[in-house]
């Protein structure tokens, strides 16, 4: 439990795990419930879906939180496979309450993910500033 007092439904983990190690999706975000008590899934991608895909079911307006499953190349051209989580906080669109809780919150579903799972985490205050090169060349620079 985070300090928002915010849990996870048992959902979130299993569809998680669909996506880490079965990899029945490509992406999947989440978001909070109405009265903000729990944190649900929000919408999946199938694993034909791009980064694209999922950046365009992220509102600009809205916090939402997402996982991602990242194929790249090393630089030393070997293919890797990793699973990035994405906060996204619009700057100058999300309610101000809303995002407060949306950052005390974010433990809770990290937690629930398990530290392992995800290998990387990123942070984005504007949709515009949610960019795969630049993401990917942070992935490159940490798994070589």
């Amino acid at each position: 439990m985070a300090t928002s007092g915010v849990k996870c439904v048992p959902e979130v983990l299993d569809i998680f795990q669909k996506l880490s190690t079965k990899h029945v999706y490509r992406y999947i975000t989440f978001k909070l419930n109405e009265d903000q008590t729990n944190i649900v899934v929000d919408k999946t991608g199938e694993p034909d879906k791009t980064f694209d895909d999922l950046k365009n079911d992220l509102p600009k307006d809205k916090c939402r939180y997402a996982v991602f499953d990242l194929k790249f190349f090393t630089k030393e051209q070997q293919q890797r496979e990793k699973v990035i989580f994405i906060s996204h906080s619009p700057d100058n669109h999300a309610d101000g309450k809303e995002k407060m809780v949306y950052s005390s919150s974010k433990k809770a579903l990290l937690d629930k993910l398990g530290s392992g799972a995800i290998h990387a985490k990123f942070h984005f205050g504007d949709h515009s500033d949610i960019d795969l090169d630049e993401i990917t060349q942070e992935m490159r620079t940490k798994f070589k």
